[in-house]
């Protein structure tokens, strides 16, 4: 099969159709190689970690699209991944992967933090997992005396128009996440 890097951009008439099929393309290139082309490709394209971004990547397709088992099961398979790891941990030795990881952020761009990974699974419809219990208890720990959650790690990029307060100050969408992870995972 052809190496997706090579997709040449059709004018605007077609663009529809043909970066579908681009994107399917590319999709069963990814499940077809070898994983550990599959982990450098995902390295190098993505950066690392890229796991949450890669199965929000299926997820929508899967919604776009009606997905295929196939599909399906390499997301699954991607999401306890995370869970093994309690969305944090190095599975060798159970240390904290990045302390950053432990910062909430909005927008998070690429960047993967344990918030984002929780709100994935939610979104994903995963039930509650006891292994998520440690990065749970760490979301409820960082709400303020209000019930807000701060804005602790921002990333530079570019922004249309602002979003959020300063770092430190209450998140109005670190809030709305961490409210939302909290009601699933309290309701199981």
């Amino acid at each position: 099969m052809w190496p997706p890097w090579e997709i040449r951009w059709p004018d605007i008439r077609g663009a529809p159709l043909r970066l579908r099929c681009a994107v399917v393309d590319v999709l069963e290139w990814l499940l077809d190689s070898d994983p550990a082309v599959r982990w450098q490709v995902k390295r190098d394209l993505l950066g690392a970690p890229a796991e949450e971004e890669v199965l929000s990547g299926l997820l929508e397709y899967e919604r776009a699209t009606g997905g295929s088992p196939r599909v399906h099961d390499v997301r699954l398979r991607g999401q306890e991944y995370l869970l093994e790891r309690r969305m944090r941990r190095r599975l060798s030795n159970g240390e904290v992967i990045d302390p950053e990881w432990d910062l909430f952020s909005f927008p998070t761009y690429w960047h993967y933090d344990v918030l984002r990974g929780l709100d994935f699974l939610r979104s994903a419809g995963a039930g509650p997992d006891p292994r998520v219990a440690e990065a749970v208890g760490l979301v409820r720990s960082k709400a303020d005396p209000e019930g807000r959650w701060p804005l602790e790690n921002p990333h530079p990029g570019r922004l249309h128009f602002p979003v959020d307060g300063e770092e430190g100050r209450p998140s109005r969408w670190n809030t709305l996440r961490a409210l939302r992870v909290l009601r699933w995972a309290d309701s199981g």
